[in-house]
């Protein structure tokens, strides 16, 4: 059955997934305009996702479940960033996982239990796929890419079509066979990333303990250049607009948890001392005053 839903409220939409336990944290300022569509077989699950802000993404992927992202619009400027247009990537099979996505962001998902596979690929495909620990892209030929793009776009518009479920894993067997040519994550990359999230997790452990981005820099061991570098390639954003939104985030769920706190000692909380600013950049961010938040 073909599920729709449609959001203004990044949360709301994060918690529409079923089985994945996503929380979203939105960094680009403006109203929150999300579509998913969600056509489960069975227990192979397909589903489109739309948003057109900007988010840090943290997902707790299904276990043993193949996971496959069909990227139909990925603005980011970066080369590097391990997701592909012209093709798929496979999502790691460890349990959490955190991307960041830009404003207007448009994929495809395709997520099955591995059982669903015994004896349509090889063991060894399998194997590759259970032991990926990053985000792994390839590339598909033109002609591949149209196919499976159109046949996962026809899914999802007529979800009453003859025999899905074998259309799924026969596509899903087709774009493994390219496994064998996933190229390696770059290095630089890997680093890149794990500097943005352990700055990202020290935020959110210690948001009134961490003085400022020298502070940070000096708790990694890096330059603040290297620092900068990390998050405008990530995350397409500078340190400080990254991190502000991170606790600007947490506090908006403080707000929605805790309706009777003040929200000058919320805000305090996150590591904002002056009770205006914060109300400033939270409705730069969220377009409403933090008041708002209660109602919703």
């Amino acid at each position: 059955m073909l599920h729709f839903f449609q959001s203004a409220d990044m949360s709301e939409h994060a918690s529409r997934l079923s089985g994945w336990q996503q929380r979203y944290d939105q960094l680009s300022g403006g109203p929150v305009d999300a579509a998913l569509w969600v056509l489960d077989i069975g227990p192979i699950r397909l589903f489109r996702e739309r948003l057109n802000q900007a988010a840090v993404q943290h997902m707790q992927l299904p276990r043993e479940h193949l996971n496959l992202i069909f990227p139909l619009a990925w603005p980011q400027r970066d080369a590097q960033q391990p997701w592909l247009l012209d093709g798929l990537n496979l999502l790691p099979s460890q349990s959490e996982f955190r991307t960041v996505s830009g404003a207007g962001m448009d994929v495809l998902c395709l997520s099955m239990p591995y059982a669903e596979l015994h004896g349509l690929v090889s063991d060894a495909t399998l194997a590759r796929c259970r032991a990926s620990q990053a985000v792994r892209g390839v590339s598909l030929s033109a002609p591949l890419h149209q196919h499976a793009r159109r046949e996962l776009l026809d899914l999802l518009r007529h979800p009453e079509a003859a025999q899905p479920r074998q259309r799924v894993l026969d596509l899903t067997c087709q774009l493994l066979a390219g496994l064998d040519a996933l190229p390696a994550l770059p290095a630089s990359y890997s680093t890149r990333h794990y500097i943005v999230q352990r700055c990202h997790e020290m935020v959110v452990q210690d948001p009134q303990g961490i003085a400022g981005l020298v502070d940070l820099c000096k708790r990694l061991k890096i330059s603040r250049r290297t620092l900068q570098y990390s998050f405008q390639s990530v995350a397409d954003v500078n340190p400080v607009q990254y991190l502000r939104s991170v606790r600007l985030n947490e506090a908006r769920r403080a707000l929605s948890r805790d309706p009777e706190a003040r929200i000058s000692d919320i805000a305090a909380r996150w590591g904002f001392e002056h009770t205006s600013y914060f109300c400033a950049q939270y409705q730069k961010l969220f377009g409403e005053k933090p008041s708002l938040c209660r109602a919703h």
